[in-house]
């Protein structure tokens, strides 16, 4: 029971942020509609299969933009298998004023790796990381960008 009510939640909670930003974003929310109902037209049936909603650009756009604003888990730990060093994407001044490029981690230690602040980076997300734009994931034809990495297919 778990997994399902953990199944749920999760897709509740995206589906409510989704209806958030769409009601904040009316003309987006709008061409959202014109594609869904072309679609449909195109499909020649209202009830809309897998096939036809990933073929909606603009829909998967809208949904990997309000996965990464507001990621489903924002956080998670994980123990450390075994002694290791971590390099650093970005030096981190400590409060003595050195620099670090890389952590020490022991085997058993807790580290926190929080999905919700590398979703908001501007290094990897552009000058706009704090502000809800589906865009990010078009292509200037409106075409599905597609991203590079081991979960593009995302």
């Amino acid at each position: 029971s778990g997994l399902l009510v953990a199944g749920h939640e999760t897709t509740a909670s995206t589906m409510a942020w989704l209806l958030y930003e769409l009601s904040c974003n009316q003309d987006l929310q709008e061409k959202l509609r014109e594609e869904i109902t072309e679609s449909r037209r195109r499909q020649g049936s209202e009830e809309l299969t897998s096939q036809a909603l990933e073929s909606m650009p603009l829909l998967q756009a809208i949904l990997k933009e309000t996965l990464r604003y507001h990621p489903i888990l924002p956080r998670t730990a994980r123990t450390v298998a075994q002694n290791d060093v971590i390099p650093l994407s970005v030096p981190h001044r400590t409060t003595d004023g050195k620099f670090l490029n890389e952590v020490a981690v022991e085997k058993g230690q807790q580290i926190i790796v929080s999905f919700a602040a590398y979703n908001r980076l501007t290094s990897i997300w552009g000058d706009d990381a704090h502000v809800w734009n589906p865009d990010r994931f078009l292509n200037d034809n409106g075409t599905t960008k597609t991203g590079l990495g081991l979960i593009s297919n995302m």
